[in-house]
């Protein structure tokens, strides 16, 4: 009889170990305007008395290297409110203790071991080089906390549910330690209604090749969408297939394949932004708002969904630089005039997206600098107008503190401070007002500078009288709009009568040449005929005696 009752709570105890650890990390707090305050790091678990709290412990890694950089167990957490099964513990630590990203992460382990899908990461991905997540790559949470958030709001999961899936990362909001988090309810899944309404404004802007997709989400109600799918498709492409109840969309950011995409969007943004589309092309946009995830999403389709439109720029790119692919990167030409231990250098784990050049002139202090990162010669002679525009990234300074803008059109390569004369253009730049996010710099116009031999460099300096800047410049690009020109009038099927004047009227766009001739076809296939070998282009206009 012992032997038997003891194989039954043998078997008992290996079944409630079998079922895995159900915990995970609740919400981060690690950057703030100015000094970070209060960082902290929450954990949920259920059922904690069934455990060892010291056997629970959060590892922090480091993003630069992959590399833990510090580690705490559940015991010395604070216990906060206990809601049903389940305990929220969290842990407060001096200033500066938690990295503040581009990406840096958190591991949340039992006995050593990783929790499945508790690998997470903020501000990127990263693949850790020790510790017991060793050779894994971090799960990316989505969300980030700005360098200019404020005091007292955190990162954090919303929704209802049991499990960590059952939650999503929120922007930030009121920090909540210890407590439930904003707009979050343990225990079991009552799936939301349909979404009452569609978000309204729901507009695409281009610029350049870039078309930036923004709404104003539904606060009417009654019932909100906790997302919204955004879907795109080249103008070509066949009408949209409407979401289907029951049967979530993946994510597919890649037009090229079937000419189609799908992005999931949670919590209250109210942008997409696509980025490197082809130019000259057009794209249709349409949003539809969901409740739930999973076998539980429920979409509204019904009546008429929002749906947008918009038409790339018809421009030449005569120098690109994303510093995306290693294997091509070839753009830059880096110099050190100044100071020979810092300099440009190219990083992946930064950028918009990942893949960016950057320089740092500190080392333990401010360091004497003059470093140069040069674009290849650029050569745009057959166009009339000529445009730079990248993205920037910059922290512990105020912008434009350290980096200015260059000009050569006689640069032969070498020292630049030797060679070339060099025109500063900073002032045609919009720099970033806030630290630690990627913003644009505008399209600066340059067309004065076009040449067959023009360059444009980048200078950082750091010196006794200017601070060390972290700068960061991504998605470089020189490009020119294509010439255009269109007749407007007569434009086909009209009549005209021998002796009649008519005035042929046309729009232009960065013509080149001052002048052009006109012609007349009289249907398909027909013959031209010479009305004039030269007139204006400026004038828009010609009046012609039939």
């Amino acid at each position: 009889m012992m032997k038997k009752l003891l194989f039954i709570l043998t078997a008992m105890f290996i079944s409630i170990w079998a079922i895995g650890q159900n915990a995970w990390i609740n919400e981060i707090h690690y950057d703030n305007l100015s000094g970070d305050v209060n960082e902290f790091v929450e954990v949920i678990i259920e059922n904690p008395g069934n455990y060892t709290l010291s056997d629970f412990e959060v590892y922090k890694y480091n993003g630069n290297n992959g590399a833990v950089y510090g580690n705490d167990d559940l015991s010395s957490f604070i216990a906060g409110v206990t809601n049903g099964n389940f305990t929220i513990y969290y842990l407060i630590f001096p200033a500066n203790v938690i990295q503040n990203g581009s990406p840096d992460g958190l591991a949340l382990t039992f006995q050593g071991v990783v929790i499945s899908g508790q690998f997470l990461s903020y501000e990127g991905e990263l693949t850790a080089s020790d510790g017991p997540a060793f050779g894994m790559t971090s799960i990316d949470i989505g969300v980030s906390e700005p360098g200019d958030s404020p005091v007292g709001e955190s990162l954090q999961l919303s929704g209802t549910g049991e499990i960590y899936d059952d939650f999503t990362w929120q922007e930030p909001a009121a920090e909540t330690p210890g407590a439930l988090n904003n707009g979050q309810t343990l225990g079991a899944f009552v799936p939301d209604p349909e979404p009452t309404n569609y978000p309204t404004d729901f507009t695409a802007t281009v610029d350049v090749n870039d078309i930036d997709v923004t709404w104003t989400n539904d606060e009417a109600g009654p019932q909100l969408p906790s997302g919204y799918l955004v879907l795109a498709k080249y103008e070509w492409a066949d009408d949209f297939t409407l979401p289907v109840d029951g049967v979530p969309v993946e994510n597919d950011w890649n037009f090229t394949d079937d000419g189609y995409y799908a992005n999931n969007i949670f919590g209250d943004n109210e942008e997409n932004l696509f980025m490197f589309l082809d130019v000259n092309m057009g794209y249709d946009f349409a949003i539809f708002p969901y409740t739930n995830s999973g076998e539980f999403i429920d979409y509204k389709t019904d009546g008429a969904y929002p749906t947008a439109f918009g038409l790339t720029d018809n421009v030449y790119f005569s120098f690109e630089e994303y510093f995306n692919d290693i294997s091509n990167r070839s753009g830059m030409t880096y110099y050190s005039v100044i100071g020979d231990d810092q300099s440009w250098n190219e990083i992946d784990w930064n950028g918009n997206p990942p893949g960016a050049m950057r320089m740092n002139g500190y080392s333990g202090g401010t360091q004497d600098n003059e470093d140069w990162a040069i674009t290849q010669q650029v050569t745009a002679t057959s166009y009339s107008n000529l445009y730079i525009r990248f993205d920037q990234y910059t922290n512990f300074g105020d912008p434009p503190n350290g980096l200015s803008l260059w000009v050569s059109t006689d640069y032969t390569g070498g020292d630049p401070s030797a060679n070339g004369t060099w025109e500063e253009i900073t002032d045609r730049i919009e720099f970033p007002t806030s630290n630690s996010t990627y913003t644009t710099s505008g399209s600066a116009d340059v067309s004065d500078y076009i040449s067959a031999t023009t360059y444009f460099a980048f200078k950082y300096e750091s010196n006794g009288s200017i601070a060390a800047v972290d700068w960061r410049i991504d998605n470089i690009q020189v490009y020119s709009y294509v010439p255009t020109i269109e007749v407007t009038y007569p434009n086909g099927g009209e009549t005209l009568y021998q002796g009649q004047q008519v005035d042929i009227t046309w729009d232009h766009e960065f013509w080149v040449e001052e002048t052009v001739a006109l012609y007349l076809q009289q249907g398909d296939g027909k013959d031209l005929t010479l009305i004039t070998e030269s007139t204006p282009v400026a004038d828009g206009s010609y009046t012609w005696t039939v």
